[in-house]
């Protein structure tokens, strides 16, 4: 009986074995693949891709733009590359209470070309969408709904990123809603509700943070002034 070299045996047992050992590399790698969503907590930095987003219903703003509800939304650069956005290609969706899932309005131009060359210049220039967020800037959002969408408590809001390819999803706390009929309502002193009180009220009158002096005069909580100009 012949023997068989041992370059071919060799060759043979590598051949044999080789699906195996693809099969299993395919394998490992589905268990290792990155998830389709991404989960974190309102206002926290995502570990290994640096972004954070935090929203705000306030319902003093319902009606602001009639037909409609607003929600602000704040988000956060930690990269050192910039964060493209975009309302044609960004998809941002809010979960309520009971479960049920909504697709925000990201430009209210999209929703009515007519209702929106009907706002005061002001207000056009506060609910423009912005086209980038910066690293280590914030970029602030207003999202639109339906009036009769529920916002109340709402329980999480996605975002389907066009540039980073990912969609995020965040859990939220009760404080990221304010309900003024409710006496036991606080400002909460989150980064979103700074921004947002910032870009309808102006700098000057962005409530203070918890601990710093009352320096300056505070807005009465039955109204909400918006610059026109």
């Amino acid at each position: 009986m012949k023997k068989i070299p041992l370059a071919l045996l060799t060759l043979l047992i590598a051949t044999f074995l080789n699906p195996f050992a693809h099969a299993l590399e395919k394998k490992t790698s589905k268990r290792t693949k990155e998830p389709k969503v991404i989960e974190s907590e309102a206002g926290l930095i995502i570990q290994g891709w640096g972004i954070a987003i935090d929203a705000l219903y306030d319902d003093r703003l319902d009606n602001l733009v009639k037909g409609y509800k607003i929600l602000n939304v704040v988000v956060t650069n930690n990269n050192q590359n910039n964060i493209l956005l975009d309302p044609l290609k960004d998809k941002w969706e809010l979960e309520d209470s009971l479960g049920k899932k909504s697709t925000a309005i990201n430009h209210l131009r999209l929703a009515s070309e007519k209702l929106w060359v009907s706002l005061p210049e002001g207000l056009q220039k506060n609910f423009e969408y912005p086209q980038v967020v910066k690293p280590n800037k914030s970029a602030k959002i207003t999202l639109f709904f339906p009036i009769n969408t529920s916002l109340n408590n709402f329980k999480a809001l996605s975002f389907k990123s066009f540039s980073i390819k990912k969609t995020f999803s965040i859990l939220m706390s009760v404080e990221n809603n304010l309900e003024i009929d409710d006496p036991r309502d606080k400002n909460p002193d989150t980064e979103s509700f700074r921004q947002a009180m910032e870009k309808y009220e102006g700098p000057d009158k962005a409530p203070p943070r918890e601990n710093e002096p009352l320096n300056q005069p505070q807005v009465p909580p039955e109204s909400i002034t918006i610059p026109l100009d």
